[in-house]
């Protein structure tokens, strides 16, 4: 990976050390979910078409077409001096591992050096080995939402 991705023009996102940014998240996609997920930082889904839920932390979230969620993200302290990619992966099955669909983005620290991102090795994938936490409230309300209707 290195710095060649930065000869790509990526969309970025300045933050500083230590604070806490609110990013509002929507679906504009369709036909397949998309998952997006921040380099080596959790994230925090606190609502989600603009109502407040009880805080969610995950490693990432799952996005359809039209939905809206706002995630808190904390970044790291200022001994950290990289840039981190911002994933947005199009969750479709493929019969190759290897043929994945995404964009990024890159969420740059302010005192960090310009050609600096993490190692890919700290791209987490999730597995067995290492459990991830994924979020899509939506999906998980209007399932509630049905199992109170049929009950009815």
């Amino acid at each position: 990976m290195g710095s060649d991705i930065l000869k790509i023009p990526i969309e970025s996102f300045l933050v500083k050390a230590n604070k806490k940014y609110l990013f509002r998240v929507i679906g504009a996609n369709s036909g397949y979910a998309t998952e997006i997920s921040f380099q080596s930082h959790k994230i925090t889904v606190v609502a989600t078409d603009g109502n407040r839920i009880k805080p969610i932390e995950a490693d990432s979230l799952i996005l359809h077409g039209g939905e809206r969620y706002d995630i808190e993200l904390q970044t790291k302290n200022e001994s950290f001096a990289n840039n981190f990619l911002i994933v947005s992966k199009l969750l479709i099955a493929y019969p190759h591992e290897d043929d994945e669909h995404y964009t990024i983005g890159l969420l740059k620290y302010e005192n960090a050096d310009p050609i600096s991102i993490a190692s890919k090795n700290e791209m987490e994938k999730c597995n067995f080995t290492h459990k991830c936490i994924r979020v899509n409230v939506k999906r998980k309300l209007v399932f509630i939402i049905t199992i109170i209707i049929i009950i009815k």
